[in-house]
């Protein structure tokens, strides 16, 4: 049964896809519209994780998963503990070592974190994407696609404001992650080892999962009208997505 489904979803994927280049031209100005509005979310998060690269490259003592996490904790000030949470969950399941993981992350997560057992047509469309095997473009222009999904479904304008940060935030870790994997991992460890199986769908699931937290969590901790309450709702998404992000490379790497 579960073949079925992800089968049925890999075909949801490839329809939206192709639908956004041979629909018609409000559709396409709409993804334009949503990449737009949501892109600068994804942008924004990568400039914190190379903030965070920089911090480490300055404390160049021999590091452990505490050390790191204790510099990433005084780095992001003002987020809460969502990415410990997420991240030793998946590490105590082993979920890091396992090619495909990202469906497993969300059904495991679903059973405590409403949002997630919600929507789950959304989440799957985007694990399958995550956990097959095309390469990195292919798979952001069909994470992209599940924007109009997103837009068109999901009806609660919070749910729907958390669910599209997310995804931006995944959209853009997997090219940054591609790009800049050894990298980090020279910094933390000082050599260049051979990848973990899966690292940029795992990291880039987990990241997303962040940002939707944290925007639900700025949601919650402010109230309409209220000064400067966007950017209050879009610093608690980065900073838990960026604080997300890096909790999940140290758990792989050290």
């Amino acid at each position: 049964m579960k073949k079925v489904m992800i089968i049925t979803l890999i075909a949801i994927s490839v329809i939206l896809l192709n639908s956004c280049g041979q629909t018609t031209g409000t559709q396409t100005t709409r993804l334009d519209e949503l990449k737009l509005e949501y892109d600068q979310i994804g942008l924004q998060h990568n400039m914190k994780l190379d903030e965070m690269l920089s911090v480490y490259g300055d404390h160049p003592e021999k590091r452990t998963m505490q050390t790191c996490r204790r510099l990433a904790d005084d780095h992001f000030t003002g987020t809460g503990s969502i990415a410990g949470d997420v991240v030793d969950r998946i590490y105590g399941t082993r979920q890091f070592a396992k090619a495909t993981a990202s469906a497993d992350v969300i059904d495991m997560l679903a059973d405590s974190i409403e949002i997630f057992a919600k929507y789950p047509d959304v989440f799957d469309s985007i694990t399958v994407v995550l956990d097959c095997g095309l390469d990195i473009q292919d798979k952001i222009r069909r994470l992209e696609s599940i924007y109009l999904l997103v837009d068109e479904h999901v009806e609660n304008e919070d749910d729907k404001h958390s669910i599209l940060n997310g995804l931006s935030t995944t959209i853009h870790s997997l090219e940054y992650w591609g790009e800049n994997y050894d990298e980090w991992q020279q910094t933390l460890t000082g050599t260049i080892g051979k990848r973990t199986l899966g690292i940029g769908a795992i990291i880039g699931i987990t990241d997303g999962v962040g940002a939707v937290i944290g925007t639900l969590e700025g949601i919650r901790d402010t109230h309409k009208g209220q000064e400067g309450r966007v950017g209050i709702i879009a610093g608690r998404a980065l900073g838990e997505a960026a604080k997300t992000s890096v909790y999940a490379f140290i758990a792989i790497v050290l």
